[in-house]
């Protein structure tokens, strides 16, 4: 098998190897969850029921949307100001700088102009 081949081979077992595991980790994660949904409802003298698990999940993703929502809003504002903030100074750095170019060209220009009336 050329080395091509096998690295194509060996590409595909480990991508397949990689979601294997990931569905692994994730269904017991799942496990996890609904053992301790379980567990509380059993708590609450309340009976548990694949319905209320998958409310309970719901609640808890829409949760954590909010969360991330919230985090997402404020390094939004944050990064706008900031970014807006250096622009502005951007423009500033570069309209001085343009200035002294033009002053530094109109020096040149003037001593120029003096060495030709000099001649």
């Amino acid at each position: 098998m050329s080395n091509e081949s096998n690295d194509f081979v060996n590409n595909a077992e480990d991508t397949v190897k990689n979601a294997a595991n990931d569905i692994k980790e994730g269904a017991s994660e799942y496990a996890d969850k609904v053992k301790a949904y379980i567990n509380e409802k059993k708590e609450q003298n309340e009976e548990p029921s694949k319905e209320g698990f998958f409310d309970h999940l719901k609640k808890s993703a829409s949760d954590a949307w909010e969360k991330t929502k919230d985090v997402a809003d404020h390094a939004w504002e944050s990064t706008k100001d900031f970014a807006s903030d250096a622009w502005e100074k951007t423009k500033d750095v570069a309209g001085d700088a343009k200035d002294k170019i033009g002053e530094a060209a109109d020096n040149i220009k003037e001593k120029l102009n003096g060495e030709d009336d000099k001649a």
